[in-house]
């Protein structure tokens, strides 16, 4: 008798699919209407869910006991269907946001500020989607948190962290020290306000009970800048006992040289870049990472760790299109590197972007036993494992040089993503505005200025035209030679052939004029327009949870047919900061607040002055939502 998958006991079935990977998991379910229904039962979805996406926000959601609650093969079903919408560049919705001067997005919730007309931070729940939007006004704020002379003066308002409800932002005026203000979002209250003695280069992570702060202004021994890290206990309301200095941490670019980020209970911090001062013979780079505790930072307890990043003889690196930062594995809650780089493979003509990823392991048990400097001194008493290569450029090292080499390691294929040149279409550094890379859905994401040449309106002037530029890959069959094969290049929207194409393409690009944008596993949110009036912000959406719909036109349902044209083969923004005029007043030192937005509602007792919840923006504007997806 032949025996099928369909025919095997339940036990055995459930111990099989425990071994599955996520995607080998949904293949399994497509192969007939009888295994799609068995692997749809609820205790299978469960082991699957907790075994394989346990840390996404559809697994958390499974777990709810009120109303938000979602089952298992629902929670399944979205995460699959989120991933292959942002690996085939297939959204589920594109909305008008609303219109601001900067903004930020992390996890999921987005913070814009409004300087027209009045200035203040409007805050939105994307993930969740909200309709209401939590307002808190710029100068009430500022004249009610912070003392002194800076009440009075004018200067600049910069967002800087969002995390876990509580906004950071940063408050610089002229001839007076700079002020960190830590804002719960949903009440206005205002949990920290610090004056701060430099902001060069500040950067701010933070949680629900600590928030770190950390500015590139300590000089080392050697004469080159490190970074200072400072903090301050939100719930005790107590500053840290003492500053950390990260010393021979090199890197002083966010997102392209040095990652920062807080993650099960310990700050991270991690360098792609290996020495200050360039060495003229050199075999290896290394990822350099230092880490400490959140409830005991202090210089014993700092952790210092390197891992293996590439040989130089892999080729040259073009550092334009180099992108870096830390990511959370959402199977293991883990924390791994990113890195896209451009290389010249080999020293070949032809330069091609490749996606690494690596974890972040304290301590690294890789190759215990390798020491990686070669210091002259050390080498020529013979205290090292490691020896030079038989190399004539090997004889030209002097006790001035420090060169690093280990021997090059094997890669698993996993952490290693090729994709191609990112010249297909002719998109070049200039013209790709977003750049993003997902390791669970093994896809990459570019936003591309695509104008259509020539102009449908008959003019001379090419017109900004946004498109998502979609590559990715799947796991081949187990007898192939390959491990993964690429699904090819996905654009969209397709070009425009209707007027619903056009209806899109308005919403897409409502104003022309610099871009940015902040891409996450489920979302893409990008803001454009020119300085001289509020740039529009526009959300690309991947995900069937995300619900935002417009009273504007109830949301308009496009039908998507044959979405992406595959081929045969992405914060903060960095918006300039608000200028606030602030006059000084009569009284006790307090200013009189000019651009202040008025109080919608009479406040209650107890209420904070500055804050108040309104409807979304968006509710006003237009949103896209399409079918077949």
């Amino acid at each position: 008798m032949h025996l099928t998958l369909e025919g095997l006991p339940y036990d055995v079935l459930f111990g099989i699919v425990q071994y599955l990977d996520f995607d080998d998991f949904f293949n399994l379910r497509k192969q007939s209407k009888q295994m799609r229904s068995l692997l749809s039962e609820e205790t299978i979805c469960r082991k699957v869910l907790e075994t394989r996406v346990r840390h996404t926000s559809e697994a958390k959601l499974s777990k709810e006991t009120g109303s938000r609650k979602i089952g298992y093969q629902e929670a399944l079903d979205r995460v699959h269907a989120r991933r292959e919408a942002l690996a085939l560049a297939r959204p589920v919705s594109a909305s008008l946001l609303g219109y601001g001067a900067t903004y930020l997005y992390q996890q999921g919730v987005l913070c814009y500020r409004v300087d027209q007309p009045a200035a203040m931070v409007r805050v939105l729940d994307i993930h969740n989607s909200s309709n209401v939007e939590y307002v808190i006004d710029i100068p009430s704020l500022i004249g009610h948190s912070v003392t002194g002379e800076a009440q009075c003066q004018p200067g600049t308002f910069t967002l800087l962290n969002y995390a876990d409800g509580i906004l950071v932002c940063l408050f610089e005026a002229r001839k007076v020290d700079p002020w960190l203000l830590a804002v719960k979002v949903n009440t206005g209250n205002c949990l920290a306000a610090l004056e701060l003695e430099t902001s060069q280069k500040i950067f701010a992570r933070h949680n629900s009970e600590y928030l770190l702060y950390g500015t590139h202004s300590y000089t080392g021994s050697h004469g080159h800048r490190e970074w200072m890290i400072q903090g301050y206990n939100l719930k005790e309301e107590r500053p840290f006992e003492s500053n950390l200095y990260l010393e021979n941490l090199v890197g002083c670019d966010i997102g392209l040289t040095v990652a920062f980020e807080i993650h099960g209970g310990y700050f991270y911090a991690v360098s792609n870049q290996t020495s200050f001062e360039v060495e003229e013979v050199d075999w290896t780079s290394f990822y350099h990472g230092y880490r400490f505790p959140l409830d005991n930072a202090c210089r014993a307890r700092l952790e210092i760790e390197r891992w293996w990043r590439r040989n130089h003889i892999e080729g040259p690196i073009n550092d334009s299109w180099t992108d870096f930062r830390l990511h959370v594995d959402e199977c293991t809650g883990d924390l791994s590197i990113v890195e896209a780089r451009r290389e010249w493979r080999g020293g070949g003509s032809a330069s091609q972007r490749t996606y690494y990823t690596r974890a972040v392991e304290f301590p690294n048990e890789e190759h215990p036993d390798d020491s990686f400097m070669l210091d002259f001194e050390s080498n020529s008493e013979g205290g090292l494992h490691q020896v030079l290569p038989d190399e004539p450029v090997a004889r030209l090292l002097g006790e001035e040089n420090k060169p690093q080499y280990v021997v090059p390691r094997d890669r698993h294929p996993k952490n290693v993503h090729c994709g191609d040149d990112g010249m297909t279409g002719g998109f070049i550094l200039a013209k790709t505005k977003v750049r993003y890379y997902n390791p669970d859905a093994n896809a990459f994401l570019d936003l591309v200025d695509d104008p259509e040449d020539p102009p449908r309106d008959g003019g001379f002037r090419l017109r900004q035209r946004l498109r998502l530029r979609v590559g990715s890959r799947v796991t081949c069959p187990p007898d192939s030679n390959e491990v993964y094969r690429s699904r090819g290049i996905s654009m969209w929207p397709p070009e425009r052939s209707s007027k619903e194409d056009d209806e899109l393409m308005e919403l897409l690009n409502p104003l022309s004029g610099d871009v940015e944008g902040k891409c996450d596993e489920r979302s893409l949110i990008y803001m454009t327009g020119d300085d001289t009036q509020p740039r529009a912000i526009v959300l690309i959406n991947f995900d069937v949870g995300i619900n935002l719909r417009s009273e504007h036109n109830g949301g308009t349902i496009l039908t998507q047919k044959g979405i992406g044209e595959t081929a045969a083969d992405p914060g903060r923004a960095s918006g300039r900061g608000l200028a606030i005029d602030r006059k000084p007043c009569k009284g006790k030192g307090k200013s009189k607040q000019r651009s202040v937005s008025p109080v919608l509602r009479s406040p209650s007792e107890g209420a904070v002055p500055y804050f108040r919840r309104e409807k979304a923006k968006y509710l006003g504007l237009k949103s896209l939502h399409f079918e077949g997806v």
